[in-house]
């Protein structure tokens, strides 16, 4: 959806930015990485792990800052 809408908008200067970290290190996802399951998860990534809060808000701030006017 947000590519369609990025590309719809683009013209007018509407500008959508997504992160989708997938997994990432929370005290909800916590028995779910840390149980049976979160090998599987984490070798789903390339870098064999999750992502961790910091990592994800720091992606955000990436995105937001006034001067960000492409992405992919």
């Amino acid at each position: 959806m947000s590519q369609s809408l990025a590309q719809a908008l683009a013209p007018y200067g509407v500008f959508f930015y997504v992160v989708a970290p997938g997994f990432v290190e929370t005290d909800m996802a916590s028995s779910l990485l840390h149980g049976s399951e979160g090998e599987g998860i984490r070798s789903q990534s390339p870098l064999g792990r999750v992502a961790t809060p910091e990592e994800n808000r720091r992606s955000w701030e990436a995105r937001r800052r006034r001067h960000a006017t492409y992405g992919s």
